[in-house]
């Protein structure tokens, strides 16, 4: 059936063209609709797995609990989804359709807000983000994410925080422990970039902070 194929193909084409001398006519046109031609096939081939996500969603309520062991085509539907949007390569209509049936677009940005509200009514609760032994049972998913979010302040770990992640982690009182050596180290990382760019701009009364730098690598040395 290759040459058949072929041919709705080019007539599909056809159909799209927008020269004139290109275009099918109202009769060709006719004639491959009383065949039932499918003009658009990409569209159909969405419309087909969208149908089967909304049905999901209806049952589970989300469609991050889709997993690839058991429902595999619909995962790397979904997946394939947010690498389209990413790219721009998705309709308004689509964007609208997979929106109205709960579609994450950025799932760890999704999951980084809501452990963060977590955090945060632990926080409004208890007026800090300190886990005492009576409560590290309850709490010892969120103290994770909190381990986690500290490491990443400075620059250590997998975890790369947004500056407004950063934000809103100070708002809930998260900060770097001064008095370890880890805070240290994060110190004469940013007083080592900060004397690289004043070196590059040669501004003298700028670069005393220099002696800062040394004065720290001669403490860690000791």
């Amino acid at each position: 059936y290759k040459q058949l194929f072929n041919w709705l193909h080019e007539q599909r084409k056809k159909y799209k063209s927008t020269k004139t001398t290109q275009k099918l006519s109202e009769g060709q046109i006719a004639k491959l609709e009383l065949l039932n031609i499918n003009w658009d096939r990409k569209n159909t081939s969405f419309n087909k797995m969208y149908e089967e996500a909304k049905q999901y969603y209806e049952k589970h309520r989300t469609l991050l609990s889709v997993s690839r062991i058991t429902n595999k085509p619909l995962a790397n539907w979904i997946k394939d989804q947010r690498r389209k949007y990413a790219l721009n390569k998705l309709t308004k209509e689509q964007i609208v359709c997979l929106e109205a049936i709960g579609m994450i677009w950025n799932v760890n940005d999704h999951r980084w807000n809501e452990m963060y509200i977590q955090a945060l009514e632990y926080y409004k609760k208890y007026g800090n983000l300190s886990f005492p032994k009576e409560r590290e049972l309850q709490y010892k998913k969120l103290q994770t994410w909190i381990i986690n979010n500290r490491r990443a302040l400075y620059g250590k770990g997998t975890l790369k925080l947004t500056d407004n992640q950063i934000k809103k982690l100070q708002y809930i009182g998260l900060e770097m422990n001064l008095n370890n050596n880890e805070y240290l180290n994060y110190q004469l990382q940013f007083l080592k970039s900060l004397k690289e760019v004043l070196l590059k701009c040669k501004n003298e009364e700028l670069l005393a902070s220099e002696n800062i730098y040394d004065g720290l690598v001669r403490k860690k040395q000791k």
